[in-house]
This record gives structure tokens, C-alpha cells and sequence, in this order.
């Protein structure tokens, strides 16, 4: 009987949820056909997050080092990003290189899927591994020389100036390494994301990078994003609202509390529906005798989203995802940079707005109004809607899949 061919998801930055849910959704289909295995930089939240799919878990190389001094700090692009996260020093990728190396060596692949895992690419080149690169947008950049910025609609020419050069930098550091193992240099960075194939699993409508081509004119097409809609306390509609109003905000973040204030002035008759995880006691408190139901984890997107008239989150990819799935007009409340560019793409199209920088209650209570009473917001929302096209999701999981599937066959 043939061996079944092995495919290993590397993840090596970032830090919530969305990333683990992309790579296990993305197995899905290849369940019984493949030997999965997942090497993650966080083993904990990936065995936290509720699964029936079987994957071998791995620890992906890690160097706590770098997580002392300021190496916290905020890049400006993703070449830039990876200064803080051991390439601006080569002893410190050679080794998470060669660490990467090692693991590909032992485990042998017939493709790695770098989901936001730059060094693991690093670490493949001049291997005999296929390579495969999924991301949902913000880990998945146009492959331009320079990077683009992220907050790209900002600045001047001496800061893009600024920012290649330390690009080249990374480079520079990069094939020192490179050439340690004699592997193949990089021409220009972005060479680091030329893989065998390249899952943009998002849409325009939510690209941090939109409009893409400006930056990569023949760029990988949109899969379309993955979403998860069926997760959570299942929660209804009150009978007779006015108007309904969904929010998802995380407790404590500065956007937060403004956003509370706002959502508790209200007219009385739209019934507000607040998800937030973790929201201490006193939030439970202060929200007793309001309209807004507050619920402390998750809820199913799918009961509420198809009757809801506006939403409220970071403007984060997943969940401004599913407000454009069911063609719901939304507010961008951003905390990073990722969330302020899928925020800046959807208020582009007139799909929302988006608040940034230091507001009160009373700025997001006029765009929360803005949003219910102006119908341009929601004539764009209704075109970009992917709903009731019930699938969706589920095609891109299968193309991810199916491309993966075939990169594998062909190499084992």
C-alpha cells in the first residue's frame, strides 16, 4: 500500500486564533488522503482550539530571547516586521534557520504550508520540498520590490526610503545565512514568498493590501476567506426591534469603552447584542439595566448575522469577513495595524467606516447612527454579499485543499 504523502503547516508569528483555525480548516479535506502535521509556535492554543481533525502537533522553533528588550516593537511592513522577530541578527537566524532546517530534514515533507512562517520558507530554500503559502492577507503580501508599507497611504518618499532600507538589511542577513549551507541566495526579498503556490485566502473587499494590484499586478486570484460562523453560544433576535446592532470587541482594549458607551446610548427599541470574551464583572455590572445583552465568549455569527442591521468589531479579518458574507453594513474599531488596513479597505468601499487614533463615545454613537440611516453603506454591503451562497467557506477550504493535494502528489 502507497504511503500517503506528507504535508506539514508550519506557523510561526502572530498570536490569535485565526491563524490555527486557517491551518486546521484548510486540513479538513485532506483528511484520510495525507499525513497531516502541524508544527506551531503556541502547542497550548492549538490543543485549546475545539477540533476533530487529526494532525500530528509539533513544536515549531522558537527562541524566547527575542522576546526581551524591544524587540516588541512595531514593524512597518513584513520584511520589516521580521527585525523583531530574530532576522536583524544573523547569529539568531542562523540558528531559528537551522533549527527550521532540521525539522524539515527529520520530518521530510512533501510540501510545507507556511502559514505566516517566513523563517520556515527561509529554512526550505534549496531543499527538495514543494512549498505552499496560506495566508488571509496581511501574511500574505503582494510580492513587490520594496515591500509595501502597511500603512501604505502614509508617509513620504524618505520614509519609504528609510523602510528598504532596512528591508535590504533583512536581506542582507538572510543570504548570509543562505549561503552558510550553501543554499541559493535571495535576489530580493520578496524571492522569500515566490512559493509553488500562493492561497490568498481572503477578498477584495476585506485585503489589507486592496486594491492588490496596484502593488502586484498578475497577483494570486482571491480564494475567498475562511469563516467561522457556526462556533458559539447560540443567541436570537429580541421580537419587535427597531433596528439590531452585533458587536465583537475585545474587554479592555482602548477602542472598548467608547464603544460600550456608545452602544448603551442607543435608542431603547434596537436590540444590541455585544460579544465579549473575558469582560470582567463590572462590565456585567455596568450593563444590567441597559438594552445590551452582553455575552462572554463566542456566538453563533450564523443566527445572528443574517436579520443584523449593523456591526461592530476591531475590524479584524475572520469577523469582518462574515459582516461582508451577509452584507451587513460595519464600524472598524482597529487596535494594530492590520485591523486599521482591513478597516481602511471596507470604509473605501463603502462597505462601513472606520474610527482610529483617540475618540469618545459620542464620535462612534454618530457612525453607529451614520451606518443605520444612511442606505448607501448598506446598498454596497448588500452587492459585496456573499450570502445566501451557503458554502462559501467551504469552497475555499477545498481549493486550499485541493491545491495543497496536488503540489503533494506530485512530489511523493
Amino acid at each position: 500500500m502507497a504511503a500517503l504523502p506528507r504535508i506539514l503547516y508550519a506557523w510561526e508569528l502572530g498570536a490569535n486564533f485565526g491563524h490555527i483555525s486557517m491551518v486546521i480548516e484548510t486540513m479538513r479535506p485532506m483528511v484520510g488522503g495525507a499525513a497531516l502535521l502541524f508544527a506551531a509556535q503556541n502547542l497550548v492554543s492549538v490543543r485549546k482550539f475545539e477540533t476533530d481533525v487529526p494532525f500530528t502537533l509539533l513544536q515549531a522553533p522558537i527562541c524566547p530571547e527575542i522576546e526581551k528588550g524591544d524587540s516588541k516593537g512595531v514593524g512597518r511592513s513584513y520584511a520589516d516586521v521580521l527585525r523583531h522577530v530574530g532576522w536583524a541578527e544573523v547569529p539568531v537566524l542562523s540558528a531559528l534557520e537551522e533549527a527550521w532546517g532540521s525539522l524539515l530534514d527529520e520530518v521530510r515533507p512533501d510540501v510545507l504550508v507556511a502559514q505566516a512562517a517566513p523563517t520556515a520558507l527561509l529554512a526550505a530554500r534549496g531543499r527538495n520540498v514543494k512549498t505552499a503559502i496560506l495566508g488571509g492577507g496581511y501574511d500574505a503580501p503582494p510580492r513587490a520590490t520594496p515591500m509595501p508599507p502597511f500603512l501604505f497611504w502614509e508617509g513620504g518618499e524618505d520614509k519609504k526610503k528609510a523602510l528598504f532600507a532596512r528591508e535590504a538589511e533583512i536581506l542582507a542577513n538572510a543570504n548570509e545565512v543562505l549561503a552558510r549551507r550553501n543554499a541559493p541566495p535571495l535576489p530580493v526579498f520578496s524571492d522569500l514568498l515566490q512559493a509553488d503556490e500562493y492561497l490568498l485566502a481572503t477578498s477584495p473587499e476585506i485585503d489589507p493590501y486592496h486594491p492588490r494590484q496596484d502593488w502586484e499586478p498578475d497577483h494570486p486570484r482571491y480564494l475567498g476567506p475562511l469563516i467561522t460562523l457556526y462556533q458559539g453560544i447560540d443567541v436570537s433576535w429580541r421580537r419587535g426591534a427597531k433596528a439590531r446592532v452585533f458587536a465583537y470587541l475585545e474587554a479592555g482594549k482602548p477602542p472598548f469603552f467608547a464603544a460600550l458607551d456608545a452602544l448603551t446610548r442607543l435608542s431603547a427599541d434596537i436590540d444590541v447584542v455585544l460579544a465579549a470574551p473575558k469582560a470582567p464583572p463590572e462590565i456585567e455590572d455596568r450593563l444590567e439595566d441597559t438594552h445590551v445583552r452582553l455575552f462572554k465568549g463566542a456566538v453563533r455569527l450564523d443566527r445572528l448575522l443574517p436579520d443584523c442591521d449593523v456591526a461592530v468589531s476591531h475590524a479584524s479579518n475572520g469577523v469582518s469577513a462574515a459582516f461582508v458574507h451577509y452584507g451587513i453594513p460595519q464600524l472598524g474599531l482597529p487596535t494594530h495595524s492590520e485591523q486599521l488596513m482591513v478597516g481602511r479597505a471596507i470604509a473605501a468601499q463603502k462597505l462601513g467606516l472606520t474610527l482610529f487614533g483617540q475618540y469618545t463615545g459620542k464620535e462612534v454613537l454618530s457612525a453607529l447612527n451614520r451606518l443605520l440611516a444612511d442606505d448607501m453603506y448598506k446598498k454596497a454591503s448588500m452587492r459585496a454579499a456573499k450570502a445566501p451562497e451557503n458554502g462559501a467557506e467551504d469552497a475555499t477550504r477545498q481549493a486550499c485543499a485541493d491545491a495543497i493535494m496536488r503540489l503533494a502528489v506530485a512530489s511523493s
